[in-house]
């Protein structure tokens, strides 16, 4: 989320993490937001093509986050440590 922020897609972000409609990304935007090394690595990880986890992610990762934060807002360090 900080560098989605950091890199200009901060109304994007917010708008997974608030109430009411979730806005796109498209799989550009994502690459610029995040940087092509964080999903070379993801890539890599998963063993999956890099086109391939970018567009899976431009496509998923609103979504998720809203699931993420019911409550509008990003969990505390507490509340995300009861995940892992």
């Amino acid at each position: 989320m900080r560098r989605l922020q950091q890199n200009g897609y901060g109304d994007a972000a917010d708008s997974w993490v608030g109430r009411g409609p979730n806005r796109a990304i498209g799989p550009a935007e994502l690459e610029g937001a995040i940087g092509r090394d964080t999903l070379q690595s993801l890539a890599s990880e998963t063993g999956r093509p890099y086109n391939e986890v970018l567009s899976e992610l431009s496509q998923s990762l609103p979504d998720t986050i809203d699931q993420l934060t019911p409550d509008g807002r990003m969990p505390t360090e507490d509340e995300a440590s009861r995940w892992v």
